[in-house]
């Protein structure tokens, strides 16, 4: 399974697009940016494509990605 696909799958399991939309709404209503919190798991989801992926999902919503990379223990 492709990056990009599993994002998806992730996407359809929870119901991230209405979160967006709330946070769209939430950002319309206030001018507020929100902020994103994104742990960076290697080899799970720090992909090009992935972060791509995110972008695309994020795009136009006044906002901020905050990339954490976890140490792997």
């Amino acid at each position: 399974m492709t990056a990009a696909r599993r994002l998806e799958v992730e996407l359809e399991r929870w119901p991230l697009r209405e979160l967006i939309n709330a946070c769209r709404y939430y950002v319309d209503k206030t001018g507020r940016r929100i902020s994103f919190e994104w742990a960076l798991i290697q080899g799970e989801n720090d992909t090009l494509e992935q972060a791509h992926a995110l972008g695309k999902l994020l795009k136009g919503l006044l906002c901020h990605v905050n990339l954490i990379p976890l140490n792997p223990t």
